[in-house]
């Protein structure tokens, strides 16, 4: 595990900030339902999370992609699904 665990159980204060001044756009609720899919993974033991990219705005899961492929993760766009493996 990371020397720092509140990376695993909350955002970072300016993150949290820019999330509650974006919170009704379709980008930061995309990133919210990534996030959950991800914490719904964790608490199975998975090394996997599957989220639906239907109805989504191309850029909106383009930018998760890369953040997602920045941050570490391995993220992909398969068919209408967003798989993210870590």
């Amino acid at each position: 595990m990371n020397s720092s665990t509140s990376e695993v159980l909350w955002p970072s204060p300016v993150a949290a900030h820019q999330a509650s001044l974006d919170f009704a756009l379709s980008q930061s609720i995309f990133m919210e339902d990534t996030a959950a899919a991800i914490l719904a993974a964790i608490e199975t033991g998975a090394f996997t999370a599957s989220i639906s990219t239907t109805g989504q705005l191309s850029q909106d899961v383009q930018y998760v992609v890369a953040l997602l492929n920045q941050g570490g993760y391995q993220a992909q766009v398969t068919g209408t699904n967003l798989v993210i493996n870590w």
